[in-house]
C-alpha cells in the first residue's frame, strides 16, 4: 500500500495518498486530507484509518 505524508505551513493539516494495495491489488490512488480539527480519516475504498503525527 502506498502512503505518505505531508505537512502544510502550519502543520495543522495532513494530506495521505492511498492506493489499497500492490500491482491489480489495490484501488484507484487517491489522496486524502485530514483538517485542522480532526484526528483521523479513513479511506473509502479500503478503509485504512491514517492519523495525524503529534
Amino acid at each position: 500500500m502506498e502512503t505518505n505524508t505531508k505537512k502544510n505551513k502550519n502543520g495543522k493539516m495532513e494530506k495521505f495518498v492511498c492506493s489499497g494495495g500492490d500491482g491489480g491489488n489495490g484501488h484507484p490512488k487517491i489522496y486524502l486530507t485530514i483538517g485542522e480539527t480532526e484526528q483521523s480519516i479513513s479511506c473509502p475504498y479500503c478503509g485504512k484509518v491514517f492519523t495525524k503525527s503529534s
